[in-house]
C-alpha cells in the first residue's frame, strides 16, 4: 500500500506539470494578443479601444482594426485567466510536494517492530 505522502507528492507533480503548461501557454498567448492590440492602436489610434455605444455606433463604420482589437482583447482576458491559473496550480503543486517531502522526513516509515522503543505496559491486575 502506498503511503499517503507518496500519493500527495504524485498529485503535486501532476499539478506542477499542468501549472507550468498553463503558465507557458498563457504567457505566449498574452504576448501575441498584446502585439495585436498594440498594432491596432498604432494604426487607428485610441478610437479602436472605445466600445460601441448608443444608436450612432450602429451606423458608424467600424474597420477591421476595431474588430481585431475587440477579438484580441477578449482572447487576452481569457489567456490572462489561464496564465494566473497556471501560476496557482504551480504553487499548489510545489506546496504539495514540499509537504509530502516534509512528512516523509518527520513521520517514520514503519512503526518499530516488536514494540521496541515503546514504553513497557504495566502488568495486568490478576495475572
Amino acid at each position: 500500500m502506498l503511503r499517503r505522502s507518496s500519493r500527495v507528492a504524485a498529485l503535486g507533480l501532476v499539478l506542477i506539470v499542468l501549472g507550468l503548461g498553463n503558465w507557458a501557454m498563457g504567457d505566449s498567448r498574452l504576448r501575441k494578443y498584446q502585439e495585436v492590440m498594440d498594432h491596432a492602436l498604432a494604426v487607428e489610434g485610441e478610437a479602436v479601444a472605445k466600445p460601441f455605444r448608443g444608436t450612432l455606433s450602429i451606423l458608424e463604420g467600424r474597420g477591421e482594426n476595431h474588430h481585431s482589437f475587440a477579438a484580441a482583447r477578449l482572447k487576452y482576458d481569457y489567456y490572462r485567466v489561464v496564465h494566473r491559473g497556471g501560476i496557482l496550480l504551480l504553487c499548489l503543486g510545489l506546496l504539495m510536494v514540499a509537504g509530502a517531502g516534509l512528512r516523509r522526513m518527520v513521520v517514520p516509515r514503519h512503526p518499530p517492530a516488536g514494540g521496541e522503543g515503546l514504553p513497557a505496559s504495566p502488568p495486568l491486575p490478576g495475572a
